[in-house]
């Protein structure tokens, strides 16, 4: 037993010492400033807001420049900056909007961002004490992008999920990534597109994202402007374009659904780029990972199908691509409730509060057993995957794996890990 736990022990410090795969890095050290300046836009009634100061205090002693923004005492800076809920907190770089981020954010995911976003030779060491001028911010002198999104229509609308499914260029200076998305409403003030989150980590100011729809087999180029994305503990992102047309549309599953192992499903996506193809499957397993709903199907989906919908028979919308598990041939999706989620905290559904997908203790089995297996599924930038097993984790492992790869995520959102516990049917001993 003690040559199994030193075992596992140093198994577990391989893997936290894999930075030159690129697997699991540690925290970046936060001891740079940039010329990138956000505007935090709080509401004091909301519960976040204290949390939300506690990280702009942060980033003031740090010497970034700052600016809080009470939503109900300056509505008219809310409403130029078109904020529809808070927290939000909006990044600027040269007098623009750069980023926005939608609900409350961590100290290190907010230093990432601003260092992304800041000039390269803006960039320097941190002052050792607080610099006792603070810089000002004046956001009337900023540039707001240009978003309007009005909530999705709660009317039963026409279904199309082939017509409604995009490819999704997102082109940088030295490089592009390429995916898929949904169609998921469209009105006069524009057509979101539902995606996965992923496709973005590697946005700058000058990137240039397009959506292509396809008629009859010709695509149709639009710009696309990023409404928001989620890269950590869960991967979703949302588009915005403008056609001169109404466009076909996928119904979001108004309900939680309520799927099974063995229920068929299809997928849409474009397969290295290609136009859009769908591909019939069925659901594996449910919730195996830890963390937010997800869904596994057979099939492992190839590089492009990446923000691809999974729907049901009837034609709905019940999850979003965004990994494929090579090892054991299957596409990994995040659930509906996710999906619920997302739009939700950005006034785009209106849907009744669903409860988390896991049990309260994912550590045990819908059982009630302790977990007999740990499988690691460590996916990298390329959207390929590994497999690692463990047998028989102890507590203290599973605890540290899950500290430590979060931590990692939000030190350096280029890969993921996930992973899932299994129990045997009977208790081992």
């Amino acid at each position: 037993m003690v040559a199994r736990n030193r075992a596992t022990t140093n198994l577990l410090w391989m893997l936290l010492s894999w930075t030159s795969c690129g697997i699991l890095t540690a925290p970046l050290a936060l001891a740079q400033v940039g010329d990138c300046l956000a505007i935090v836009f709080v509401d004091p009634q909301h519960p976040d807001s204290q949390s939300m100061d506690q990280v702009a205090a942060q980033a003031i002693e740090m010497g970034w420049a700052i600016r809080r923004v009470d939503a109900r005492r300056e509505p008219h800076v809310t409403q130029r900056w078109r904020i529809h809920t808070a927290p939000t907190t909006v990044l600027t770089q040269g007098g623009r909007e750069v980023d926005r981020i939608l609900g409350p954010v961590n100290w290190t995911e907010l230093y990432r961002r601003m260092i992304r976003f800041s000039a390269p030779d803006s960039i320097r060491n941190a002052p050792l004490a607080p610099s006792e001028s603070k810089p000002k911010v004046d956001v009337d002198s900023l540039v707001p992008m240009q978003r309007s999104v009005a909530p999705l229509n709660p009317e039963p609308l026409q279904s199309d999920p082939a017509r409604a499914t995009v490819r999704i260029l997102v082109d940088e200076s030295d490089s592009h990534a390429i995916g898929s998305g949904t169609v998921i409403q469209c009105d006069a003030q524009g057509a979101v597109v539902l995606t996965c989150g992923h496709l973005f980590r590697d946005r700058t100011p000058k990137s240039v994202i397009t959506v292509e729809r396809f008629e009859n087999g010709t695509p149709v180029r639009y710009g696309a402007e990023l409404i928001d994305y989620q890269i950590e503990d869960v991967d979703i992102g949302l588009l915005l374009f403008h056609p001169n047309q109404s466009v076909p549309v996928a119904q979001v599953a108004q309900q939680v659904e309520q799927l099974a192992q063995g229920d068929p499903v299809y997928s849409m996506g474009c397969d290295h780029g290609q136009a859009p193809s769908r591909r019939d499957s069925q659901v594996t397993k449910l919730n195996r990972y830890l963390g937010s709903a997800n869904i596994e199907t057979a099939g492992a989906p190839v590089q492009g199908r990446s923000g691809g919908g999974l729907f049901n028979r009837r034609g709905e919308l019940v999850g979003v691509c965004f990994a494929a598990d090579t090892e054991l041939d299957e596409g990994l999706y995040c659930g509906i409730s996710v999906v619920h989620e997302q739009l939700r905290k950005l006034g785009l559904l209106k849907l009744p509060s669903s409860p988390a997908p896991n049990p309260e203790n994912p550590e045990r089995s819908l059982t009630g057993q302790a977990p007999t297996t740990m499988t690691v599924i460590l996916t990298d930038s390329s959207g390929s995957t590994r497999q690692l097993t463990i047998d028989r984790p102890s507590e203290q492992l599973i605890d540290k794996m899950r500290q430590e790869s979060q931590r990692s995520l939000q030190a350096n959102a280029q890969n993921q890990v996930r992973w899932k516990l299994t129990s045997a049917p009977k208790s081992l001993r």
